[in-house]
């Protein structure tokens, strides 16, 4: 990095720099590169398949897709609107459900996913019948909620429970997945949830992007 720096270049290409290093210091290097950019001001283009070391590091990140970019938006843009299932799925983890639009309004819609009406932000143009791509962030998946805080209100079954640190992975049966991931914090509490239980899950309709499949 100093010798790429030292003759002052216009632009510094970085194509997968940390890929050799453990995790920890892969990361604190991270934030140092991140630091040195923002001290020295030189443009960098940053190449990585990790999706997340591409947030911690980007101010603009381009999403490729079989050699055409597929969108181009700041780190926060991509993951909370992204423009095409494809950046969804590619961009974090995502739940995905399919279905057929039901209703349609200015910014939501109700959909029909395996006889269950879920209402969702529309992404694009949407027409009665449609078919749509569901997708919902493991994070804005809530467990065991009152009826009234959320417009989506499902039943479901505990499939498994993984413990990663800060915080518990569950596999839900939900609106015909069986693979419906939800993520809780590793507080006090979190093991009211055990695995075979039936509860409840909601998320919000702004949290809910339905997007066109043919995308």
């Amino acid at each position: 990095i100093a010798r790429a720096l030292a003759v002052e270049p216009d632009v510094v290409l970085m194509d997968e720099p940390l890929g050799a290093l453990d995790r920890k210091l892969r990361e604190e290097l991270q934030y140092e590169i991140r630091r040195i950019q923002h001290e020295v001001g030189v443009t960098m283009v940053y190449v990585t398949h990790d999706q997340g070391e591409a947030m911690v590091m980007s101010d603009r990140i381009a999403v490729f897709d079989a050699g055409h970019i597929r969108q181009v938006a700041q780190p926060i843009t991509l993951y909370e609107e992204p423009e095409d299932a494809f950046v969804a799925s590619f961009i974090g983890e995502n739940n995905r459900l399919e279905g057929t639009v039901l209703t349609t309004g200015e910014s939501l819609c109700d959909v029909d996913v395996d006889g269950n009406v879920v209402r969702a932000t529309r992404v694009g143009s949407l027409e009665i019948g449609d078919a749509v791509a569901l997708v919902i962030r493991p994070e804005r998946v809530a467990l065991r909620l009152d009826a009234t805080i959320y417009s989506n209100q499902h039943a479901a079954k505990v499939q498994s429970l993984t413990f990663v640190g800060d915080h518990l992975r569950v596999e839900l049966e939900t609106c015909g997945s069986r693979n419906f991931i939800a993520k809780i914090p590793n507080i006090a509490g979190h093991g009211s949830v055990l695995e075979g239980d039936t509860i409840q899950v909601g998320w919000a309709a702004l949290d809910c992007r339905a997007i066109p499949i043919s995308n």
